[in-house]
Order: C-alpha cells, then structure tokens, then sequence
C-alpha cells in the first residue's frame, strides 16, 4: 500500500458521500482541469484501483452506456472503516492510517485486549483510537480479528 493508494482511498471515501460510485475519470477531474493531465491521472488511478479490487479493498461495478464500458469503484465495508479521519484497513496485519494517536500509542509493541463489560459492551485496551471508534466498529474489528486467530 503506497502514498497513492491511500490518496485514493481517501478520495473514494470524499466521493462517495454522495452515496453513487465513483470512476477513475471523475476522480481525475477532481484533482485537475487540464486534459492531458486528467488522462495521465486516469490511467495511474485505474490500475491502482484494480490492484485495490483485487485486495478487496475497492469494489469494481462495471456498466456499459451506449457502446462505453465504464468502471466504476467504491470502498469495500467489510474491509475498510473510517473512523475520524483515520482508516482501518482490515487486512493481516491491521493497518491504521492517520492515527492522530501515532505518537503516543505503543499498539505496535503490546498487543490490544478486547474484553466484554456485564452490560455487553465491548471495550477495548491498548490502542486509543479503537477505544473511543463507536460500537460497530470495535466489533468489527473484533470479528476480523476473530476470524484471523
């Protein structure tokens, strides 16, 4: 996973507020108006997006208008989450991008305890940011962790 990779993840996320998928030419339109520029863009987008698909971070939907073929891609939930800016990418080992804790977090040295309260919660020791995430993603994180062992 490259810087491109994660400007491209954090693109999609951007993009799809609007709750539609996005493709690699509006996502190059995006950063530039120039035309030469955009289809240089299109084509270093589109093959790092495929490379994401085949991760099952990204999903690819292709359509056809007319005789067009377009692709478009949307973050995969079950694989991505983000949490205040700051992604989980629910792979083997799980990567946090953007933690604004980075500093002062040891996670990467001690491991991190989930534990269940009496009321059922879910709670979490040793990384801040999984701490204060809302409860769907703590459990999330939790199965795939799960699921891993």
């Amino acid at each position: 996973m490259d810087n491109v990779d994660r400007e491209l993840l954090y693109l999609l996320l951007e993009a799809e507020k609007t709750g539609q998928p996005v493709s690699t030419w509006a996502l190059a339109g995006s950063k530039t108006s120039n035309p030469n520029e955009r289809n240089v863009l299109d084509g270093i987008y589109r093959y790092h997006l495929r490379k994401l698909a085949e991760q099952g971070f990204v999903i690819e939907e292709k359509t056809a208008r007319g005789k067009k073929k377009i692709t478009y891609y949307r973050i995969n939930p079950k694989k991505i989450l983000c949490v205040n800016g700051s992604l989980f990418l629910l792979a083997n080992p799980i990567m946090i991008y953007e933690c604004p804790y980075a500093d002062k977090c040891n996670a990467c040295n001690k491991p991190i305890k989930f534990y269940k309260t009496k009321k059922g919660q879910l709670k979490v020791r040793g990384c801040k940011l999984l701490a204060e995430a809302p409860e769907h993603v703590k459990e999330t994180v939790y199965k795939h962790l799960s699921s891993e062992a």
